[in-house]
């Protein structure tokens, strides 16, 4: 979370305006309920595809507010979050 707003605070000091986001944050493995007793797979899974997109699409969406941009964010997703 820090690092994505010290990102968006050091391309606002240089005067670049973001007018465009594409998510594409992919964390895969196993997540088993079954067979691992430790957590720390799945936390960063979820950490990664999940918050780590939703800092970016909140950093971002700020940034256009602020600058009165009329940006895109674009969220993707891959087969892999498939159920099998």
């Amino acid at each position: 979370k820090n690092k994505v707003n010290q990102a968006i605070t050091t391309l606002e000091t240089q005067g670049e305006k973001i007018d465009i986001l594409i998510n594409n944050a992919v964390s895969r493995g196993l997540t088993s309920i079954f067979d691992s007793p430790e957590d720390d797979n799945f936390e960063q899974v979820i950490q990664t595809n999940i918050m780590g997109s939703w800092y970016m699409i909140k950093a971002c969406a700020n940034h256009m507010r602020r600058n009165q941009i009329k940006g895109s964010i674009i969220n993707m997703g891959s087969i892999c979050g498939q159920g099998k």
